[in-house]
């Protein structure tokens, strides 16, 4: 839908490039946050200055009544979150899981049952377990909208919904991001519903223009520099979003980064750790064996956004470095490729000592490789009983909201299969090895609750002592947005402790940065799946109740991922 754009000299209309800079600057500190029982209301600075020449006592003493109410408001709900704070802490020392399989499950079915919900078309009732094993009901919002503190003609549309994960850190803070979210029904709730937005323009009509801009920076910027280039009396239509590359274009372009990618030293880095990581723990040498490879958070490649598609293209290139890697391993091409290099025979038989004597092919076989273009063993007469090796694939997934049909048709093409979420958690089990980098799910404590995984590539895990305390979440007056988006939780880093080691990934700010930096976890301890932990007093007498044992029925049976 077109609209008209703004009028350069209208006082009501969007401002000038300066003035907006100067909104910028001041609203996100100088905007105050209204607390109600339903949601949080943000009243701009200009509504809270007062005329002087219009105060009075009578106003004095309202402001007087209006802030003490206030005050008392924010003091008892600081007090309901505390108390809920040490229930949930109270639940999660004991073991109970924040994330399991059955409740994404359960919501991947729900998402899935009527068509039209997971694209923003309708919306839905959806209903969510808490940690106490009671049942909450929300209702999607596709297609709400918004209003922004930048401007009114810029708003905030919810295109579709997506799952919102909710870590330890979210359930429990007391910043001023938490008190302006909290909700006691919904306090227990590690799952809910959020929704992806655009910012979009707002004519003098009000109507909205179909398509926006991701955020609402690029959307006033766009909408400043027509204010200042358009004429008045020509009617334009509001600013177009970036241009995203098509399918042919970006498979070029992907190409391009995974060239340069599998050129560098980053790349050789990676391959040697992979290998001197892995190769003991995999099959042939040992037990384990890799079957999938899972990334999150990869993002699309198609927009061209201050170099942001390389690195993403870098970061899926690197997902078939690793699934390279893997398959080589456990076909035992690492293995004969070592013995071929030998230079005496001697030497070739002590390296064999390190395979084992059966199911796999022997020296004298090493010649007949299998075909690297169709990844099959040809038919060949050997002169010994030992089996020929199987070789193992390795299927590649990845989960990212912000993939659009280009980059799910380029990632087809190089075997990459987009899985929509909840199911790419879904996939993580045992025979998977995990790659996320600077997600914004907590991707560490979802795995950490549901699997574990043969390895992870994500970010390094850091003691809270070196981090000199910066990480605290206590102090009621640091807006800290939630809390981090991947935050490593007591649960996960006993989880490395006790099962993992850790490698170092190639330093590679650039496609690869994140604050503590990247690591290489290896599965150490013997192959199992997180204890199951015991029902409370609380879950027990929920779960006896005949209703939850039918919906568990209907909504929860286990399906092939």
């Amino acid at each position: 839908m077109g609209c008209l754009a703004p009028r350069r000299r209208s006082p009501d209309r969007l401002p000038s490039p300066r003035t907006l800079s100067r909104i910028n600057s001041t609203t996100t500190l100088g905007a105050m946050t209204t607390l109600t029982s339903g949601a949080s209301t943000i009243v701009p600075d200009g509504q809270l200055v007062q005329n002087k020449s219009n105060k009075n006592n009578d106003a004095a003493s309202d402001n007087s009544d209006s802030d003490t109410d206030e005050f008392a408001e924010l003091k008892q709900r600081r007090a309901e979150m505390a108390a809920m704070a040490s229930r949930i802490i109270a639940l999660y020392d004991a073991g109970v899981p924040l994330f399991t399989r059955e409740a994404l499950r359960n919501v991947a079915l729900q998402l899935d049952h009527h068509t039209g919900i997971r694209s923003g078309e309708k919306n839905a009732t959806i209903t969510f377990t808490g940690m106490d094993g009671r049942r909450v009901r929300l209702t999607t919002q596709s297609g709400a909208v918004s209003a922004t503190a930048v401007h009114p003609d810029i708003v905030l549309v919810n295109v579709k919904p997506q799952v919102d994960y909710w870590t330890i850190e979210k359930l429990t803070g007391n910043a001023l991001w938490h008190i302006r979210r909290f909700d006691p029904m919904r306090a227990l709730l590690p799952l809910r519903i959020t929704h992806i937005q655009e910012a979009r323009y707002r004519d003098a009509n009000g109507a909205i223009s179909a398509k926006g801009s991701s955020t609402v920076a690029e959307l006033a910027s766009n909408l400043a520099h027509m204010s200042l280039s358009a004429d008045s009396a020509t009617p334009a239509e509001a600013p177009a979003p970036r241009a995203r590359l098509d399918v042919d274009e970006l498979q070029v372009a992907f190409q391009r980064h995974r060239d340069e990618w599998e050129a560098s030293d980053a790349c050789q880095q990676l391959r040697e750790t992979l290998f001197a990581s892995l190769a003991p723990q995999l099959v042939p040498r040992g037990r384990a064996t890799v079957r999938k490879i899972v990334a999150f958070a990869c993002s699309s490649m198609t927009e061209e956004r201050e170099g942001g598609s390389a690195r993403h293209a870098v970061q899926h290139a690197m997902v078939l470095t690793v699934r390279d890697v893997l398959e080589q391993i456990q076909s035992g091409d690492h293995a004969r490729q070592r013995r071929e290099g030998r230079q005496t025979s001697t030497l070739a038989k002590s390296e064999s000592a390190f395979e084992p004597d059966t199911d796999y092919e022997s020296d004298s076989t090493a010649d007949s490789a299998p075909d690297e273009t169709t990844n099959e063993t040809p038919a060949r007469k050997t002169t010994t009983s030992r089996k020929l090796a199987r070789p193992i694939t390795v299927d590649c997934f990845a989960q990212d909201p912000a993939y659009d049909a280009a980059d799910r048709a380029v990632l087809a093409m190089e075997g990459i299969s987009v899985l929509e979420d909840p199911y790419g958690f879904l996939a993580v089990d045992e025979t998977s090895v995990v790659i996320s980098v600077a997600p914004s799910v907590p991707v560490r404590q979802i795995v950490a609750d549901i699997a574990r995984p043969t390895a992870m590539i994500w970010g390094r895990i850091v003691d809270d002592a070196s981090a000199g305390g910066a990480r605290s979440l206590s102090s009621p007056l640091v807006d800290d947005m939630g809390g981090w988006s991947d935050p490593a939780s007591s649960r996960v880093k006993q989880m490395i402790e006790a099962d993992y080691a850790e490698f170092d990934f190639p330093h590679d700010p650039h496609n690869f940065g994140t604050v503590d930096g990247v690591a290489l976890y290896v599965r150490t301890a013997p192959m199992q799946r997180p204890p199951s932990p015991p029902l409370t007093t609380e879950q027990a007498s929920w779960g006896s109740s005949l209703f939850q044992k039918l919906h568990r029925t209907l909504l929860c049976q286990p399906t092939s991922v």
